[in-house]
């Protein structure tokens, strides 16, 4: 069952370790006419991103159309795995400059809204014309007249020529969704163009990439341009992603967004990922794998110089954590457990699976972090959502423009300042019965890095923590930890029934920082 609170529901694509995406809004969207052809005249000009910018905000006048979802009974039933044998014939694949090329995904199974691609070359807008022949069906017989819109292509990965690996760079396929990996990593946490009223109560709704322009940039290190047509009842979107891939691949993004409605609460820069269980929630039926997720806490970065780090969860419970920022340095979904020992998984790879870290450019102002965590009973859905919230919600008729960047990396440390440890582990021991103290709930958090080994047990830092309201902190002790070169805090807590909040705690000398803020959500969840 698709949780209307997160309308997004995940299938794992385990032959390449990655994470499909489709979404109920768009799977339950009317039926209604929509041209699948280029919305782009040709003009005199060079094609540029004022181009897509206009076309937003001429959709933006118009009443919203749901894109086509009717297509043959032999795709639309067809499974995941025969969903998947569905391949762009490798000779068909769309070169984009000098590095790079264009596969394309084919429509099927919950992939149901065609999507227009165009290549921009030297300033001219080619758009790529469907052709059921450059496919391989595996076998699958149907007649390509049969799709409405007279399109099936319902994505594409963007692939480096010279690349080593098997995997593509980006991948935009379903809805507003959008992934990028680094050299050596593997598909994990993905992103989305835009959020709108997620987790609200007051009903979602579903924005989705209708139409791309693709070019290649003039120099080799610049990487590859991606623009994007964004339609949704509320606003359209005109964004413009320069992707340079390498171990770290950076994605600048920039969006101009169209309000044909208020809209009351307007998440941007989502990111989505899977949590299911792990180091500070074990396994609810039988599995191999230690821990699986695609990250494994929550960081942000907030202007006064601090350092947040909050693990995940999978909770009983719906849960919605709110964090107001006057001044945002940046936010992110984290992979901080690498040894491939945690997971013990080898078609996911969870070891190899990408931080994924915004960092706010331009158009930033006061706000909100949220975090939404969803209850899940296995690994194919993604029940982690985390975006910003500005303080002034938009107004039918406004414009609004936004910008930052996007770092896909396994090497999140170094963008932490040098002199500040980190959250190395969190362990989490519930206990619903308590003890002869009546203590339900354990801690233990190892701190490592940023001279913390320097700190002897004669000169050990100091813990600075807070509770919540009827949480008693029973026992809080420092420990040296020489596994990790840092140092454990174990605390045990008296959680009582139907109490909840945030407990957080930092290592600090002389009333100094020397760790990120740990804050975990306490909930009578156990």
């Amino acid at each position: 069952m698709i949780n209307p609170l997160f309308p997004c529901l995940e299938l794992r694509r385990r032959l390449l370790g990655s994470v499909l995406f489709a979404c109920a809004g768009l799977l339950a969207a009317p039926m209604a006419s929509w041209a699948q052809e280029s919305t782009t005249a040709t003009t005199a000009e060079p094609f540029d991103f004022n181009h897509v910018v206009e076309r937003a905000r001429e959709l933006a006048t118009q009443s919203f159309t749901a894109p086509p979802r009717a297509m043959p009974t032999e795709l639309s039933e067809l499974s995941f795995d025969d969903w998947q044998k569905i391949e762009h014939r490798h000779e068909h694949w769309l070169p984009l400059g000098n590095s790079h090329v264009v596969q394309l995904e084919h429509v099927g199974m919950f992939y149901t809204a065609p999507v227009q691609l165009n290549l921009v070359q030297n300033g001219s807008v080619q758009p790529v014309a469907y052709d059921a022949a450059s496919f391989d069906f595996a076998g699958l017989e149907f007649d390509p007249a049969d799709l409405e819109g007279g399109s099936g292509i319902a994505g594409f990965n963007l692939r480096e020529i010279d690349s080593e690996a098997e995997e593509w760079l980006a991948r935009f396929l379903g809805a507003s969704r959008f992934q990028v990996v680094g050299h050596g990593q593997a598909p994990g946490v993905a992103a989305r163009g835009v959020a709108i009223n997620t987790g609200n109560g007051s009903g979602e709704q579903y924005p989705w990439f209708r139409e791309f322009w693709l070019m290649p940039t003039d120099a080799p290190d610049a990487g590859v341009v991606v623009m994007a047509l964004l339609d949704a009842p509320g606003l359209t979107g005109a964004y413009r992603f320069q992707i340079l891939p390498g171990d770290t691949t950076v994605a600048e993004v920039q969006a101009q967004f169209f309000f044909r409605t208020s809209i009351e609460k307007l998440g941007l820069a989502p990111l989505v990922g899977t949590w299911l269980h792990g180091s500070t929630r074990p396994a609810r039926q039988k599995d191999y794998r230690p821990a699986v997720h695609d990250a494994d806490g929550f960081s942000m970065a907030l202007g006064n110089g601090e350092w947040w780090w909050r693990p995940l969860d999978n909770p009983r419970r719906l849960s919605i954590s709110s964090y107001p920022v006057e001044s945002l340095r940046g936010f992110g979904l984290m992979q901080r457990e690498r040894g491939f020992e945690w997971y013990q998984d080898l078609e996911t790879r969870f070891d190899l699976h990408p931080s994924v870290w915004v960092e706010p450019l331009e158009g930033w102002g006061p706000g909100r972090l949220e975090l939404i965590e969803i209850p899940t009973p296995d690994d194919t859905n993604d029940n982690i959502i985390a975006f910003w919230v500005p303080d002034q919600a938009p107004e039918a008729g406004e414009s609004r423009s936004i910008s930052w960047r996007m770092h896909w990396t396994r090497d999140d440390r170094v963008m932490l300042p040098a002199d500040l440890a980190w959250v190395e582990h969190t362990h989490v021991l519930r206990r619903p019965e308590g003890d002869g103290d009546g203590v339900n709930l354990e801690l233990r958090i190892d701190f490592a890095g940023a001279g913390l080994s320097e700190t002897g047990e004669q000169d050990p830092p100091e813990v600075v923590y807070e509770t919540p309201e009827g949480v008693e902190l029973v026992k809080l002790e420092l420990l040296p930890n020489p596994v990790h070169d840092g140092w454990r805090a174990h605390a045990q807590l008296v959680r009582p029934k139907g109490v909840s909040g945030e407990i957080r705690l930092r290592l600090v000398r002389n009333h100094e920082p020397m760790s990120e803020v740990f804050a975990y959500r306490i909930a009578d969840d156990a």
